[in-house]
């Protein structure tokens, strides 16, 4: 793959995709997740150049986009909701001023 991200969009474009699980991901899901930024970033670039007439290497970009659909299937593609459901405690406290 000759192609490079811009420098920094990985790092950019990660926490984004972290913050779709609703929470603190595990190590592996976060490195999952910089591996799938890296090659979704390389897809769009080559899907840009296809776009203005350039050629494409249809075999590295069909390689590529497998890749990318294995590595968001490992880490899961459904968007989670984070529990946001106050303690009693909470409840309590923001409400009605009181603590438990």
């Amino acid at each position: 793959m000759p192609a490079r991200p811009p420098c920094g969009a990985t790092v950019r474009f990660t926490p984004n995709w972290c913050a779709t699980w609703g929470g603190d991901p595990s190590e592996a899901k976060s490195i999952i997740a910089k591996r799938s930024t890296t090659l979704a970033i390389w897809c769009e670039d080559v899907e840009a150049r296809m776009a203005k007439g350039g050629d494409i290497d249809i075999g590295e970009f069909t390689t590529a986009t497998n890749a990318l659909r294995r590595l968001l299937a490992d880490i899961g593609l459904e968007r989670k909701a984070r529990d946001i459901t106050p303690t009693l405690e909470q409840y309590l406290r923001e409400n009605h001023g009181e603590a438990a």
